[in-house]
């Protein structure tokens, strides 16, 4: 049976409080966005300026034929090496994707 893989379109930019300068790689906050690391940090961090809707983008199409594309390539991968992905009958997993779209438009898959 093949696995059935859903993608929710309703995701969420995480965005980091600081910028990232590479001369500086020690802010914290340039290269973390989890909202924990955010909201105890120093700069100034405001959900409503650093925590987005994937829909607020204007090119939210193209992103999230990206992201599906990745996530496809991802299951399919797992699924041909039965010893990692063993998904139960009848059953159902959640996964997190985390994915970074870059300068150029590209979107990453880096982690699930």
């Amino acid at each position: 049976n093949p696995v059935k893989v859903y993608l929710h379109r309703d995701a969420s930019l995480l965005l980091a409080a600081a910028p990232l300068d590479m001369r500086d790689i020690n802010t914290r906050e340039a290269h973390f966005t989890n909202r924990s690391v955010q909201v105890t940090s120093s700069i100034a961090y405001a959900e409503n300026t650093h925590l987005l809707p994937l829909s607020s983008l204007s090119d939210e199409d193209e992103i999230f034929a990206q992201m599906k594309a990745a996530v496809s390539c991802l299951f399919e991968a797992l699924s041909k090496k039965p010893k990692w992905f063993m998904p139960f009958p009848r059953t159902f997993e959640i996964f997190g994707l985390d994915f970074l779209p870059d300068d150029n438009g590209k979107v990453w898959l880096l982690e699930a």
